[in-house]
């Protein structure tokens, strides 16, 4: 009891330790869209982000709680969209291309309804999962509130749900939008998001897993696991469009990768410069997230007008090659980070003069 009071009473260790998974987590998901493979980190990364939406979840009055996703969440996903609609529209005029195929219209229609066309930013499909989920684990943690054992109720029975969204994944993929099954998304979305809230809320309980006398040798044998399906199994997921060639693989890879993360999170609290830079890109997390992809973008633009080479036939991820993946991957990571934390500078500034 001493333990779990001691670590609620000191919030700003917690939310260090959830930066530096966001910060590890978009670092892989820009690695990744460059087109360089992160191995088996890619059974853990999307699943840690709502892991970290659990542990930071706090029940507010509803409309409270709506206005902060709406402006955190739903607001600047639809600006970034729009950015990436008409950073497009400019580039296929110049390359010729042909462009998307659609009216603004349309574009507008898709966009404000999180149905983001392929050749938009298709990336920020993450999103839509991610915004609904927190609502979903609102109503149900409000439902249960006055249970005795809500927060294990709730565990347990995401977990139920999330076995069974891998065992018929097929029959709950009534709602397809750009080939990603949204229900089926929640199913594991629900998983992880009360994972993270158990994992906040009972510190006795998770420090025994990610800090205890055999945390490391579980790591260990995490990675090891996960490393030999990825390179030896024929095991495949695709978190996106809603396949696997293997439930139970699935559940237990996802559960091990998160443990990864969160445990190599935890050890980087200890070790200054990698908790500073972490917590930086943790904390402009969404800003990448959004951004990043437009960065590349950017990129393939430049690149053209400084060394004259042809289009490439897709803007957003440009020159296919080694040393040009790390310039966008480079641009797509600092370039929002910088930005974001320059307005977060600003506003702080303001907000000392008034």
């Amino acid at each position: 009891m001493e333990a779990k009071t001691n670590r609620l009473q000191n919030p700003q260790q917690r939310i260090s330790e959830y930066d530096i998974i966001k910060g590890i987590c978009i670092l892989l998901v820009c690695i990744m869209h460059t087109g360089h493979p992160v191995y088996f980190w890619e059974y853990g990364f999307l699943f840690a982000f709502f892991f970290v939406s659990g542990a930071t979840f706090r029940r507010k009055p509803f409309w409270t709680f709506l206005k902060g996703k709406l402006l955190r969440i739903y607001i600047p996903f639809v600006v970034a969209n729009f950015v990436g609609y008409f950073i497009g529209k400019y580039y296929y005029s110049l390359s010729g291309y042909g462009g998307y195929g659609y009216s603004l219209k349309d574009a507008a229609i898709r966009i404000f309804s999180f149905r983001i066309a392929e050749n938009i930013m298709s990336p920020s499909w993450f999103l839509l999962p991610m915004f609904l989920v927190v609502f979903l684990f609102y109503f149900l943690h409000a439902l249960l509130d006055k249970c005795k054992h809500k927060d294990e109720i709730i565990l347990g029975g995401s977990f139920v749900i999330f076995l069974l969204g891998l065992y018929f994944r097929q029959s709950l993929a009534t709602i397809i939008w750009n080939k990603c099954s949204v229900v089926y998304a929640l199913t594991y979305a629900l998983f992880f998001c009360a994972l993270g809230y158990y994992y906040h809320n009972h510190p006795e309980v998770s420090k025994k897993v990610v800090s205890g006398k055999f945390s490391p040798e579980i790591f260990i044998i995490s990675l090891i696991v996960m490393n030999e399906v990825w390179s030896h199994y024929e095991y495949t997921l695709n978190v996106r469009y809603g396949e696997t060639s293997s439930g139970l693989l699935t559940a237990v890879l996802s559960i091990a990768g998160v443990f990864a993360i969160v445990y190599l999170a935890r050890c980087m609290t200890k070790m200054k410069l990698f908790e500073r830079l972490f917590c930086l890109l943790g904390r402009h997390s969404m800003a990448i997230m959004l951004f990043h992809i437009i960065c590349y973008g950017l990129v393939t633009i430049a690149l053209h007008c400084i060394t004259g080479w042809d289009y490439p036939v897709t803007w957003a991820f440009g020159y296919y090659s080694e040393t040009i993946s790390y310039a966008n991957a480079f641009a797509g990571i600092f370039v929002p980070t910088l930005l974001a934390e320059g307005v977060a500078r600003l506003k702080s500034k303001l907000g000392e003069t008034k």
